[in-house]
């Protein structure tokens, strides 16, 4: 339906759907949030589009795993870079964002805290901002607006 308000489904924590209030909340739109809470989740589970959260659905839209989700709203509104070069660096830095993230989720399960902390901060984090050629710290990284 054109003009109503997208709708975010997620549990009741920032986690994953964060970065999509964030672009809400950045570009002044009004969306609907329904949070999922304790026993809810077990019967809602089954009923979701590849069995995880966060869902999004705007009119007949339904999307599912945030970084599509984040990806469709950068394209939607602007967000994405206007070239295709643009639009390949973003997607560099959010895959380097996702293999830091994996990274980092490995290491705060780590049996062994020091090896683990030790691992992050000289092996993982690092390699961060030195791909690709360093580009992403690079202050004329920000691409373009769409």
């Amino acid at each position: 339906m054109p003009g109503s308000k997208p709708i975010v489904t997620y549990f009741d924590v920032r986690g994953r759907v964060e970065v999509i209030r964030l672009i809400f909340e950045e570009l002044g739109i009004e969306y609907e949030e329904h949070q999922v809470v304790g026993d809810q989740w077990q019967a809602l589970k089954p009923k979701t589009p590849f069995g995880g959260l966060p869902i999004y659905e705007e009119g007949d839209l339904c999307l599912v795993h945030s970084r599509a989700i984040f990806r469709h709203l950068a394209r939607k509104h602007g967000l994405y870079g206007r070239e295709e070069g643009d639009r390949v660096q973003c997607d560099m830095v959010a895959e380097a964002i996702d293999n830091a993230e994996r990274s980092l989720w490995g290491w705060l399960r780590d049996p062994e805290p020091r090896t683990a902390a030790h691992l992050a901060s000289t092996r993982y984090l690092p390699d961060f901002g030195n791909g690709p050629r360093g580009r992403i710290r690079d202050p004329g990284f920000v691409p373009r607006s769409g």
